[in-house]
């Protein structure tokens, strides 16, 4: 077997790999990666595909033999042959299961890296205190406790206030929609106006960002006093 016909046999082995690497570059947030660690995570990303399969067939096979009559065994998986024996022919449903498989398996990587399980896992038992995220901006933006803001726009004297409806990925490119907003100036506190939404793209050192409070009933509060405006500006 030449080298083309090997490259396109691990290549089509590790098709599953490749699937899920980019499912999962999809649904993370991250930095910009290198073919190696692109390929890297694909190599392994698809041997656990193929491992779980491996782990399912042994587990119907050994529950199989406890049922009257017993199951016929599921046929052994010809991955692991396939990559050192070019006279194994390539079964292209274990390929298409493992595809499945990794499929999963992505989800499952993905809401890891997002929830930050790793890095939870590690400050509460004292061995890091690395949060995870990619900078300060997305740390505070993946908080829980988001909710209400404050954005003071020093430059040009305004605050904007209201709820986080969307937001950016990263500091590179600041960007935050703000739903139910109230519009003051910054250096008197005269509110200016209320509108439903408003898109902010600004300079980061131009502009000071304010956690929610922690008090519940002043969210509350505020939701009301936003809705009763929006009221009166509706029946006007």
């Amino acid at each position: 077997m030449d080298l083309s016909d090997l490259a396109l046999r691990v290549v089509l082995l590790f098709f599953p790999g490749v699937i899920a690497a980019l499912m999962t570059d999809a649904l993370v947030n991250h930095r910009e990666r290198t073919p190696f660690a692109f390929g890297t995570r694909a190599v392994v990303l698809g041997l656990l595909s193929y491992l779980s399969l491996a782990a399912l067939r042994a587990g119907v096979n050994m529950a199989g033999r406890s049922v009257v009559p017993p199951m016929a065994p599921l046929p052994e998986l010809i991955f692991f042959r396939a990559l050192t024996d070019e006279r194994v022919r390539l079964e292209w449903v274990e390929i298409a299961l493992a595809v499945l498989a990794a499929s999963g398996i992505s989800l499952i990587v993905s809401a890891g890296i997002n929830h930050k399980w790793l890095h939870r896992t590690a400050r509460r038992f004292g061995v890091s205190r690395r949060s995870g995220e990619l900078d300060t901006w997305s740390l505070l933006f993946n908080s829980d406790e988001i909710g209400w803001l404050n954005v003071r726009d020093i430059s040009r004297d305004l605050v904007y206030e209201g709820w986080v409806d969307a937001f950016s990925d990263s500091a590179a490119a600041p960007e935050v929609l703000l739903r139910e907003v109230a519009v003051y100036r910054n250096s008197s506190g005269e509110l200016l106006y209320r509108t439903p939404r408003a898109y902010l793209k600004f300079r980061p050192d131009d502009v000071v960002i304010e956690y929610p409070p922690t008090d519940e009933g002043q969210n509350a509060e505020r939701a009301k006093r936003a809705g009763q405006a929006g009221a009166t500006a509706s029946g006007k």
